[in-house]
């Protein structure tokens, strides 16, 4: 018997957004939800999608409301003095480095900033190959120790949240990669095979420049099926398999 899809998550859970062509996030004031940028879809396409919009959302989450606190800006520091001037520079370092981060996430998945509106890479597509996983931890390790040695003495309770919120959700990405999930790249509800179909519709469609993009996207969704068939046969090479039960029900 067929398993219904997963419901849509909803859009207004993200408190993040970047104007099309923005070279900056532009985030939503807390408290105000984030306006979808196409009409809500009907009910029968909501169920196509919602597995994949649930999964972006899900791993968005965390980022997005780092980078609405960071975007309400400094908070007040009493303190006067020497004190106060180094918390406002350490205050303003921090959100800075909360900005790189978020631009990194946005530039290595650009099918997730084209979704939130940021059509920067909007002919890209993400790297699945086992060498950008390695890239990835690299890159993480670095942004963790970086968010580990912020000193939030005088911050905000909002902005000490924030930098144990980053902490947190990179240490959770390294201790994945180093479990090797990318290696199991596909199951019944998830994976490459699915959220190709599924893209289409909710990327935009407005220009000519907008179809041309998702030309030269579709034109690289080739590579894209390399790397997966690399990353599934190194995850059969670890023994990391999902059951037959279950592989039967991807195809």
């Amino acid at each position: 018997r067929a398993v219904p899809a997963a419901s849509a998550a909803p859009v207004n859970c993200i408190q993040t957004r970047n104007r099309p062509g923005a070279s900056k996030p532009v985030r939503a004031e807390p408290g105000r939800p984030m306006q979808p940028r196409h009409p809500p879809p009907s009910n029968n396409r909501e169920s196509r999608n919602g597995s994949l919009m649930k999964r972006i959302f899900r791993s968005l989450l965390p980022l997005a409301v780092v980078a609405a606190a960071a975007c309400a800006g400094p908070a007040a520091n009493n303190s006067g003095g020497a004190d106060g001037d180094d918390t406002a520079a350490r205050l303003k370092a921090f959100n800075a480095l909360l900005d790189e981060q978020w631009q990194y996430t946005l530039q290595d998945a650009p099918e997730l900033a084209t979704i939130l509106g940021d059509y920067r890479y909007n002919d890209k597509v993400s790297d699945l190959s086992l060498e950008h996983v390695q890239a990835q931890l690299q890159k993480n390790q670095d942004f963790l120790k970086r968010f580990q040695a912020v000193d939030t003495r005088g911050f905000s309770e909002q902005d000490r949240l924030s930098q144990q919120l980053m902490v947190e959700q990179l240490q959770d990405a390294i201790r994945g990669t180093e479990l090797k999930n990318e290696e199991m790249p596909l199951d019944q509800f998830n994976g490459f095979h699915l959220q190709a179909a599924q893209f289409v519709s909710v990327v935009p469609f407005d220009s000519t420049q907008h179809y041309e993009d998702y030309l030269a996207r579709l034109h690289q969704m080739p590579k894209e099926v390399e790397q997966v068939i690399a990353l599934c046969r190194a995850g059969e090479k670890d023994g990391l398999m999902p059951p037959k039960f279950l592989l039967h029900k991807v195809a």
